[in-house]
């Protein structure tokens, strides 16, 4: 009986020791996978800055109606702090910019060469450039209701998925661009901002939506601007 008991201990320790190993993987695995271990608030906040302080990044900006007909669709790069260069269509039209500090430059559709814009007209530009930009769109005042809304895939890496609601206080500060519902798409590892989307708070508002795509963080960028050969206006 002793030997029976014997054998049967040498049988059991071992599976005891293996469940016990397992139960500690497991518990290990769920810790690790259960999700951000910082607040949304300071997820997003932290993302928010590391985005926009990044020293080059690109992006893509689509602009809908409330019936989802484009009103714009623009790609762009920028890199920090004040060159940018944006190109694609608005309201069916081509433009594309380029501003170098305080001097911007505007292709002419007609004759595929550059403009160099004067003073008069420049203010008005570089701040039709600035809200082209991307980082109007993550320069906000108050934040209502922040809260995680799961994980997502975007390009096969994993994001913290981040809902609430903003209130824009850059260019876009408008009142057209307030009421909004904000979701963005934040890599848990690299604490970068990959996708932002607004919709209207509201049903059956008028508002625009707004979806912001970046990638391409601190990689090698070169803005220029146009050489005097592409000027219509050398001066």
């Amino acid at each position: 009986m002793r030997r029976y008991d014997l054998k049967l201990k040498k049988k059991i320790v071992p599976l005891l020791i293996i469940s016990l190993a397992a139960a500690l993987l497991l518990y290990i695995l769920f810790a690790f996978f259960a999700g951000p271990k910082i607040t949304a608030n300071k997820l997003l906040s932290e993302a928010i800055q590391k985005t926009v302080s990044s020293k080059t990044f690109h992006y893509r900006m689509e602009i809908k109606t409330s019936r989802q007909s484009f009103l714009s669709v623009i790609e762009g790069e920028r890199i920090s702090p004040d060159r940018i260069h944006i190109k694609g269509n608005m309201f069916n039209t081509p433009v594309e910019f380029v501003q170098i500090g305080s001097q911007s430059y505007m292709k002419d559709i007609w004759t595929d060469k550059w403009i160099a814009l004067k003073s008069n007209s420049l203010g008005q530009t570089s701040t039709f450039i600035e809200e082209l930009g991307p980082v109007n769109f993550l320069s906000y005042g108050n934040l209502r209701d922040v809260h995680y809304a799961g994980t997502e895939k975007i390009n096969g890496k994993k994001m913290s998925v981040i809902e609430f609601n903003p209130q824009l206080v850059g260019s876009f500060s408008g009142q057209k661009y307030q009421g909004y519902h904000c979701k963005v798409w934040v890599d848990r590892k690299d604490r970068l901002i990959n996708q932002v989307v607004l919709n209207a708070a509201l049903k059956n508002s008028d508002l625009p939506a707004v979806t912001l795509n970046f990638w391409g963080f601190g990689q090698s960028l070169t803005i220029n601007p146009p050489s005097a050969d592409n000027l219509l206006n050398p001066s």
